[in-house]
């Protein structure tokens, strides 16, 4: 398969190419990430500057691991416009944010497949 929003060699590369801890690791960002996913939205949402920052920075370290770096440079900019009290730009963001996570989580699903 062909991968726009992941790159599985990043995580393969980090468990130094052990197909098994891969897995694991994939397996741990499909448990992990929806939680603060959530948490996310939930602060966008409300425009709350600290906690977007916060799950930002979370979420973005995850979604490197795995390779997306579409949607990491996105929560990077989120985090920081969050750190700047930019409060009208948190709740535009949400969109995007969602449909960037669901394409990931798609891609990370179906490099367990492959």
């Amino acid at each position: 398969m062909a991968y726009r929003h992941i790159d599985p060699s990043k995580l393969l590369a980090t468990v130094g190419g052990d197909v098994a801890g891969y897995r694991q690791l994939a397996g741990i960002y499909l448990a992990t990430t929806p939680a603060i996913h959530e948490q996310l939205q939930q602060a966008l949402a409300g425009g709350d500057c600290q906690r977007t920052a916060r799950a930002c920075h979370t979420l973005k370290t995850s979604v490197l691991l795995v390779g997306a770096s579409e949607f990491g440079d996105m929560l990077q900019a989120l985090e920081r416009f969050a750190q700047h009290d930019e409060q009208a730009v948190l709740p535009l963001a949400r969109a995007e944010v969602a449909r960037l996570f669901s394409l990931v989580e798609e891609e990370v699903r179906q490099s367990l497949s492959d």
